[in-house]
């Protein structure tokens, strides 16, 4: 049988065909999924590449089950668009989720668990016992996104305009922040924002330098990493408040702000710790491609096979 797992992210998409008869897993790497920026001309061409570079002589009806995860399909008109251009490509069995949620797949499986995401954005997501996920935050870098990068490296380029306003000395940050965008002015980092075509990346792109400065004890990059862990700690929070009766969850840690060894995960686990007893920490367990094609699978009542479980879990791009 064949399962196809698409993961759509803002940067590039991971799509694979997991043929369970023979454990083979074909895959193909493409540009942006995130469907509101492609439209539905620019999703039906991702969707012919996929076509065309995975699996040129099937027919989609012969996929036994799909479950395709893109960043911006958690509203209900971008799942119409997404569901009419599956039907039109002649897709029989398949879910349509979100990036968010199959990330969270890739840790719990089906298991009850809270995901705590933060790269250039993030984002805080709650499994229900229906299946079923809750969102909480991830409205995107203008109305949200507390406790991403984004909002480390504005903090942290608001701080050296505030240095320069004041006419006070270069801090240690401001001088970081200077260095990493390779200009001696501040004022130049605000045309460079407003100029750059992705200016959520651009600004997203000195969080990891605020996060070195920040493990080596200097007090203004403390600062931000501690507000930035807060408001990450109070999304989860919201998490777990809203079943407040059941045994508390398991938490995943995902992202590039929150890597192992990242101030920021170091703070956030602290403060969580301190909120809540016993919370167990998980690693991921499957790419989330893949965790997509298991997904498929495990919709269809198909229970992979132990070797079939080795190849998913060990499976790497």
């Amino acid at each position: 049988m064949l399962y196809l797992g698409v993961d759509g992210g803002g940067t590039k998409t991971q799509a694979v065909l997991f043929d369970t008869t023979t454990g083979n897993i074909r895959s193909v790497l493409l540009g942006s999924g995130n469907i509101c920026v492609l439209g539905s001309d620019g999703c039906r061409k991702l969707f012919e590449q996929i076509r065309i570079q995975l699996w040129e002589e099937l027919a989609p009806e012969n996929i036994t089950a799909s479950a395709f995860a893109f960043a911006g399909a958690g509203r209900a008109a971008e799942r119409e668009i997404l569901k009419a251009i599956l039907d039109d490509f002649g897709y029989q069995n398949f879910d349509i989720l979100t990036d968010a949620e199959i990330l969270h797949y890739s840790f719990f499986g089906p298991a009850a668990g809270i995901l705590i995401a933060a790269g250039t954005g993030s984002v805080c997501l709650r499994n229900n016992p229906d299946g079923t996920y809750r969102q909480i935050g991830g409205w995107g870098y203008i109305l949200g996104d507390e406790g991403s990068g984004f909002h480390i490296g504005k903090l942290a380029i608001q701080h050296a305009l505030h240095i320069t306003d004041s006419c006070r000395p270069a801090t240690k940050l401001a001088q970081k922040i200077l260095d990493h965008y390779k200009t001696n002015t501040p004022e130049t980092i605000i045309t460079q924002t407003y100029s750059s075509p992705n200016p959520q990346r651009f600004v997203a792109s000195c969080a990891p330098t605020v996060d070195k400065l920040a493990q080596k004890n200097d007090a203004h990059a403390l600062a931000i990493i501690n507000q930035v862990a807060h408001s990450l700690a109070q999304l989860a929070q919201v998490a777990i408040n809203l079943n407040p009766d059941t045994q508390l969850p398991s938490i995943a840690l995902a992202g590039g702000i929150l890597s192992e060894n990242t101030q920021t995960t170091q703070k956030l686990k602290e403060l969580l710790d301190s909120q809540n007893d016993s919370i167990k920490y998980y690693t991921q367990q499957y790419h989330p491609a893949v965790a997509a094609a298991v997904y498929a699978a495990a919709r269809t009542g198909h229970n992979l096979s132990e070797q079939n479980k080795q190849i998913s879990l060990n499976w790497k791009p």
